[in-house]
């Protein structure tokens, strides 16, 4: 019997992301060019509300409630196979009321109208808007498809042998503005490219404010911390309901300065203090830091961490678990991504999978570090709750904290492919000699331990 519990997806009745105005998808991991994938893109994008009730999504709808897995969605898929809480799995408690149940229908013993109704319901709460390419770095898991700092590179990569393909400049913005479109609209996601830094982006800002309705719209913005805002976006931040900065950096020191090309650590350090203390003093403006794992910060995944707290705990004044952990969303202030192409990057091809030790020892860290700032004053209140409650919250805050780290350690235990990394070392010699330069020296580990595993094959 169909499971519509393994495909349901709430994405698919209050999502759109849409690309420059001209792709349109469920979500930013939908693959649309997926054989057989139901959303194509659209040749003319109106309205958000236009491809939300298209009959692409419709269909979608449809599938997703009788239990018809979407091509579309194979990432999810594959990471809920592998015990990893995908982001089909995180939209479903994101926006999930009542503690609805997708197997709803399935139960004809009681009447599951009101829930049923809010499982169907279509309506447009969070918007995804991809800028194009437009950027300041051209970091080595990133491409021409979402970088312009990529293009040439790319281009020669390719006359050598190396096949990326290449992409030009896409940053001709095409949002369709319509005030009606926001009226219910609860979240709105900025990527890019480096959204910010884009020459549109300040007039699409003060769109979304004159339709009336920032009032009651979360802003989300990915930046990669190369520079730091004028007081006058700021103050057009300050105008909506909340604002989540969401920092991708992938790890410290040369480990920034070899995989984030053009980046400075000595800058991207700097803004992410800078952004912490503006949250400091903000009421609406919140940071998030949202590193990728790959196969170049895999044996750094401890060192990583431990700045993101350190830095939280210094800025913020407060002991560990204060630092890092927003009471008003009930979370922490990280989340780890990975990546899933080009393959050859994969933090599964780390090829020393000794560094899950230095994991454990990390995690065992964190226990102690939790335990003791719980025991601070300021957290004494939790000690209002009854035994178990308190047991069952602890474990909540504690596996919170602990849980992208474990994401991590199950991705770099996955088996290397050889032929994936033969593809690493070609990717990585041609780079190195276009960008001039040396792996050997900026991560030298990572460099000895993958030409150890392909001499031994």
């Amino acid at each position: 019997m169909a499971d519509p519990t393994k495909t349901y997806c709430k994405y698919f009745f209050n999502h759109v992301a849409l690309y420059n105005g001209r792709v349109a998808n469920p979500c930013c991991r939908y693959g649309w060019g997926v054989k057989d994938a139901t959303i194509k893109p659209m040749p003319k994008v109106n309205s958000f509300k236009e491809i939300l009730h298209s009959e692409q999504w419709q269909k979608l709808r449809h599938n997703s409630m009788a239990g018809i897995p979407e091509p579309g969605c194979k990432k999810c898929y594959v990471e809920e196979a592998n015990g990893i809480k995908s982001l089909r799995n995180m939209a479903n408690e994101m926006f999930r009321e009542d503690k609805m149940d997708i197997r709803a229908g399935m139960d004809s013993t009681r009447d599951w109208t009101n829930v049923l109704g809010k499982l169907y319901e279509t309506k447009l709460t969070y918007i995804e808007m991809n800028l194009g390419n437009h950027c300041n770095l051209a970091c080595n898991i990133c491409s021409s498809t979402l970088s312009t700092k990529w293009e040439k590179d790319d281009a020669e990569l390719t006359s050598r042998g190396f096949q990326r393909g290449v992409f030009g400049p896409d940053t001709k913005l095409e949002v369709p503005f319509n005030a009606e479109d926001y009226e219910h609209v609860e979240t709105i996601k900025f990527v890019g490219g480096e959204p910010m830094l884009h020459p549109k982006f300040m007039s699409t800002v003060e769109d979304i404010i004159n339709s009336g309705h920032a009032e009651h719209i979360r802003l989300q913005i990915f930046t990669n911390a190369s520079w730091v805002p004028k007081g006058k976006l700021i103050a057009r931040l300050k105008q909506f309901k909340k604002v989540r900065i969401s920092l991708s950096i992938d790890g410290t020191e040369q480990v920034n300065n070899y995989s984030r090309h053009l980046s400075d650590w000595s800058i991207v350090n700097a803004t992410a203090r800078k952004w912490l203390e503006i949250e400091k003093e903000s009421k609406t403006i919140q940071v998030k830091w949202e590193p990728t794992l790959s196969i170049y910060n895999a044996n750094h995944v401890p060192e990583m961490f431990k700045w993101w707290f350190d830095l939280n705990r210094i800025v913020k004044e407060v002991g560990f678990y204060e630092a890092i952990w927003n009471e008003e969303q009930g979370d922490i202030n990280y989340y780890l991504n990975n990546v899933h192409s080009p393959e050859y990057l994969r933090p599964g091809n780390y090829a020393d999978k000794t560094v899950s030790k230095d994991i454990d020892k990390f995690l065992d860290e964190i226990t102690i570090r939790f335990d003791e700032s719980l025991l601070s004053p300021s957290r004494r209140k939790l000690g209002g709750k009854t035994h178990d409650a308190l047991e069952d919250d602890y474990r909540f805050r504690l596996n919170s904290i602990k849980d992208p780290i474990k994401k991590a350690k199950s991705l770099i235990l996955e088996p290397v492919n050889n032929k994936e990394l033969t593809d690493f070392k070609k990717f990585t010699v041609l780079l190195d000699d276009i960008r001039k330069k040396d792996i050997k020296k900026d991560l030298p580990k990572l460099w000895e331990i993958s030409n150890k595993i392909l001499d031994k094959s």
